[in-house]
């Protein structure tokens, strides 16, 4: 009985770990590297919470979190994000673009999608100002700046 309950924990746990990200190295930053895998690590993991406080104080000051929210768990319902590949980064003063091919599964059916994401250096710590959509949340489109 004890091995029964042990592979049903091991099956039914979530992964919780870090995403795989190819081409990391093209960011260029390390602290921005490590912001950008843990953001995607948190979305991986739908902790809306955590992804939500990685965005922009304007942008927390313009999208509630309880609508935030709302809207993260209805949007992601048989959607997963299961690897990310950096494609190319571009600095731009204060912020850089990472142009980001997303890999997702929703219903069973694989999902390729390329996005440019922003980034932005705000007191010594990356905040995302547009992580990109993926049939998510439409207002994670960049909205403020």
């Amino acid at each position: 009985m004890l091995n029964i309950l042990i592979i049903f924990f091991l099956i039914s746990s979530p992964d919780t770990s870090a995403i795989e990200i190819i081409g990391e190295e093209k960011i260029g930053d390390i602290n921005l590297s490590q912001t950008v895998r843990d953001y995607y690590t948190f979305e991986k993991d739908k902790d809306w919470k955590l992804t939500y406080e990685y965005r922009t104080r304007k942008f927390r000051e313009t999208v509630d979190y309880d609508l935030y929210l709302n809207k993260m768990m209805e949007s992601s319902k048989g959607w997963n994000l299961i690897g990310v590949e950096i494609l190319e980064a571009t600095r731009e003063s204060s912020t850089i673009s990472i142009e980001i091919k997303f890999v997702s599964v929703r219903k069973n059916v694989k999902h390729f999608y390329t996005e440019q994401t922003k980034w932005v250096a705000i007191n010594g710590k990356w905040k995302s100002l547009k992580p990109g959509v993926r049939g998510l949340f439409h207002l994670n489109e960049a909205i403020v700046y």
